[in-house]
């Protein structure tokens, strides 16, 4: 059985398809414009000239201090990126905090 309380996202689900929800979701249209980039060989998705940072298949220590770099407002994350390693979670957490950017994981 699927649990989703501890992974919300549908199998089979594609990545690309949830940037757009989550986008959404967060304020942004449509026709807002997304770059795909690889920060520290994680894949993220810069929102709105950087205004937004969505992380769905990987997260790095060193891929979000890249990401504190570009100053986003807001950084949206699946929480399974953080699966047995509360460190990182807690340490993003406070770098977030630290930078004024509005850190959320689902």
């Amino acid at each position: 059985m699927f649990c989703l309380l501890k992974y919300p996202v549908k199998p089979g689900a594609e990545m690309n398809n949830m940037m757009w929800e989550l986008l959404v979701k967060s304020g942004y249209e449509l026709t807002e414009k997304v770059e795909e980039k690889e920060l520290s060989k994680c894949p993220v998705y810069i929102i709105a000239g950087g205004e937004l940072v969505i992380c769905l298949s990987k997260l790095t220590e060193t891929a979000v201090k890249e990401i504190l770099k570009l100053k986003p407002k807001k950084v949206i994350c699946l929480d399974s990126l953080f699966e047995k390693n509360d460190k990182l979670k807690t340490n993003t957490a406070l770098q977030m905090k630290a930078a004024e950017v509005e850190f959320k994981t689902i």
